[in-house]
């Protein structure tokens, strides 16, 4: 059953101040879940794919990062209520429902998929997709990483709702790699979503634009004309690989 973004804003306020109290809590019932997991697989996606100082540490964490990890639930919360009424206004808002549930594996790993469901007709979901990510080795030297920090993708809605492409129900693949062992760092997505009756090819979106996109059409640049976002999702995570007994936490929502 997909969950509506008016159904997550419905949720009462104390639930909303539980999942936003640590950005590491542990409640799969909140509207945002978290979790610390084992890993296996390699790989970056997100898209339809499948297959007191910046340099301070803070449980893992720079300041930095952990600054964006508790800023990000309550961002996504309060985006989501604004494009929700936008949605609504316009008849054109978006919802999303988990199709696999997210799993923060050791190393670095996560894997997360969603479909989407719009009351738009005839034109596009387009969503934003801002990516950080820190990996270093066991000293803390950087370790080689290709990740695209910041892209557009973008799904074609027919005239009965249909969203396409698609795998087996799913239109969306989170995913961050696995760095292995003696590792450690932190990571974290940002998306929005927008409704467009702007073909996205003619803004130059194209297949291979952005690697983590996989087969959808992306870019490298804003289109214009996007207007107010409909449905914001975040995913975070910090691994350290380094001791005996791996961990990664993180929180991930909504869902």
């Amino acid at each position: 059953m997909k969950t509506s973004a008016h159904a997550a804003r419905s949720r009462s306020s104390k639930q909303f101040m539980n999942s936003t109290a640590s950005a590491t809590s542990s409640h799969s019932t909140q509207p945002f879940f978290a979790s610390g997991k084992t890993s296996q697989r390699g790989g970056d996606s997100s898209g339809l794919n499948p297959s007191a100082q910046e340099g301070e540490d803070v449980g893992g964490r720079t300041l930095g990062e952990f600054i964006g990890d508790v800023g990000r639930p309550i961002g996504t919360f309060f985006g989501n209520v604004v494009g929700g009424i936008a949605g609504a206004v316009a008849g054109n808002d978006i919802s999303s429902a988990t199709t696999l549930p997210a799993v923060w594996n050791n190393h670095g790993h996560f894997q997360w998929n969603i479909s989407f469901n719009t009351s738009g007709r005839n034109g596009w979901i387009v969503q934003e997709i801002d990516s950080t990510r820190r990996a270093q080795d066991a000293a803390g030297n950087a370790l080689p990483d290709g990740l695209t920090p910041l892209y557009w993708e973008a799904w074609a809605v027919d005239g009965t709702g249909n969203i396409s492409p698609a795998s087996g129900g799913t239109h969306d693949f989170w995913q961050r790699r696995s760095f292995g062992n003696n590792t450690q760092g932190h990571w974290s997505i940002s998306s929005a979503c927008y409704f467009t009756t702007t073909d996205p090819a003619t803004q130059g979106f194209a297949v291979g634009n952005a690697p983590e996109a996989g087969g959808l059409l992306s870019s490298l640049s804003q289109p214009a004309g996007l207007g107010v976002a409909r449905l914001h999702r975040f995913a975070q995570g910090t691994w350290d690989s380094t001791s005996a007994v791996p961990t990664h936490d993180g929180s991930a929502g909504p869902q």
